[in-house]
């Protein structure tokens, strides 16, 4: 099956719910996961079995947010060490081996506060509450004093992210949820990564039927 067949069924199923830029016939797919939780969530076991059947593990890359996760949550960097490697041990049982945390893209980032500056510079307020969790939109627009700086932050730092994952895939795959990001990112970027949409659920059923008629198929 072409990547445009695989898509077109994944779509049919409403496991996909949109395609926005070229997507190559050979993609390199990258995703991108917090180390929040002390372990992964479920939805990014499927999510890892959808990247590798569109795109085989070879092509696939991880890239693990791990500094604003440490910095937010307030843990000392041996906690967040052990968290990565959970994460790193997930991804790589699932068969993805290419993996890079954010720590380490910004230590080797030349100017990353700059481009983190630059990136922000691009966003308009509005666009920025856009971002936020959904929860925390309102009472930005009401005057709330419950915003933390952090929040502007971490919106930069994903924006930085999504710039330096374009040296490693050309395609993002990520769940709705995420769409006024890829929309803002790719408005600020140069040459943007493709995004590959899923749709806001993935039920117990999709998945299965995924196991059981689709992920077989090549």
């Amino acid at each position: 099956m072409t990547i445009k067949d695989k898509l077109s069924l994944l779509k049919s199923i409403g496991i996909i719910h949109d395609v926005i830029g070229p997507i190559p016939d050979l993609p390199r797919l990258g995703l991108l996961c917090w180390a929040r939780r002390h372990t992964p969530k479920p939805l990014l076991g499927h999510l890892t079995r959808i990247a590798i059947w569109l795109a085989t593990e070879e092509n696939c890359t991880v890239i693990i947010e791990d500094e604003f996760p440490r910095v937010s949550l307030n843990r000392d960097k041996s906690e967040q060490i052990v968290i990565d490697r959970k994460y790193s041990d997930y991804f790589a049982k699932a068969g993805i081996h290419d993996i890079h945390f954010s720590s380490e893209i910004y230590r080797s980032t030349e100017n990353v506060f700059g481009m983190f500056l630059e990136s922000l510079s691009h966003v308009t307020f509005s666009a920025f509450l856009s971002l936020l969790p959904e929860n925390k939109r309102v009472p930005a627009k009401d005057g709330s004093d419950d915003l933390s700086l952090l929040e502007i932050c971490h919106a930069g730092l994903n924006l930085v992210i999504l710039r330096q994952m374009e040296t490693l895939v050309d395609c993002w795959l990520t769940g709705i949820n995420s769409f006024a990001m890829a929309m803002t990112y790719r408005q600020i970027s140069s040459r943007p990564l493709s995004i590959i949409l899923t749709s806001a659920e993935l039920p117990v059923s999709k998945i299965q039927r995924l196991e059981r008629n689709v992920f077989p198929l090549q």
